[in-house]
């Protein structure tokens, strides 16, 4: 069977569509990798529309040659009620809208994603429920499109959101996490502390609550460490360093270390109610014997015989 003249027929470069010749015209798309740029729907300039994109590669911005600017929104599954539009066939994540509705093309035709019903318009081949497509045949981005993409039309991965953050953009949100890292180091840092000099009084009552501090307290001291780490890989000289301060952490948890715990004798246990209190040694004292009396002391209540 022949195809009609008005069939529109798609041309792809690796996985991405470039153009697009049917219908009594032909579309041309200019990328770089998978980034879209611009789109041609003639063969004079004046017809070229330049594309403004976010990280995902949706179009939001469409600059005409008249210097009009159209804007675009989507929903988290992609419709824009704008769409298809005659500026552009360009739409939710880079990816061509078929005329006259609201459906996209993924995986070089595989499969046909509508943005007003939320799902495919046909089961995948992905050996569901049991394998990657998922229990859902129909289901679009495990039906979490915010922080899946799906370009085969057969599986969906996580979007690499923080691939696309320039160097700088990385060093000013690693600054702003290192101001609350630094308020909550200080306050647990306090508190375990405070857990410390309480155990004076409660003994092994505290020690849980110890332990529990000390791992809060290391975990955040080491999200510290690596954020500091990864604001001096883009630091070029090494005198504008970021100098992470964790050093009264580092010595709150060492001094919360059971190891270095040893009750001793005297005033240090006085308020320790699981410490006998010691008394000063009186040889008349009858009470001595309990508490192991001292040999001098034996001499003189015992005296051994000549």
């Amino acid at each position: 069977m022949k195809n009609s003249p008005d069939t529109p027929k798609y041309f792809y470069q690796t996985s991405k569509l470039t153009t697009v010749i049917g219908n009594d015209q032909k579309r041309s798309f200019l990328r770089i990798g998978t980034l879209p740029l611009a789109e041609s729907a003639g063969k004079e300039a004046r017809s070229s529309q330049l594309f403004a994109t976010d990280e995902m590669d949706s179009v939001l911005v469409v600059s005409t040659p008249d210097g009009k600017q159209n804007n675009h929104n989507y929903t988290p599954f992609g419709y824009n009620e704008k769409l298809p539009s005659g500026s552009t066939a360009m739409g939710f994540n880079g990816e061509f809208i078929l005329d006259n509705m609201h459906l996209y093309l993924l995986g070089q035709g595989h499969r046909g994603f509508s943005t007003e019903m939320r799902r495919f318009i046909g089961p995948d081949n992905a050996e569901s429920p049991f394998a990657r497509g998922g229990v859902n045949a129909f289901a679009y981005c495990v039906n979490d499109p915010v922080n899946r993409k799906d370009e085969t039309g057969m599986w969906s991965i996580l979007k690499p959101r923080t691939w696309f953050r320039s160097n700088q953009a990385k060093l000013e949100q690693r600054l702003e996490s290192m101001t609350v890292i630094n308020a909550k180091l200080k306050k647990q840092t306090a508190e375990l502390n405070n857990l410390v000099n309480e155990r004076e009084y409660g003994g092994q009552t505290v020690a849980p609550r110890i332990e529990a501090a000390r791992k809060t307290l290391q975990k955040t001291l080491d999200r510290g460490l690596r954020k500091a780490r990864g604001i001096n890989k883009h630091v070029k000289s090494k005198n504008h360093a970021f100098i992470f301060s964790g050093h009264s952490a580092q010595e709150a948890i060492k001094n919360s270390d059971p190891d270095t715990y040893r009750p001793t004798s005297g005033n240090t246990d006085r308020k320790n109610m699981f410490y006998t209190q010691k008394k000063h040694d009186d040889p008349n004292d009858d009470r001595n014997y309990q508490f192991g009396a001292i040999d001098a002391n034996n001499q003189t209540r015992r005296p051994q015989s000549k």
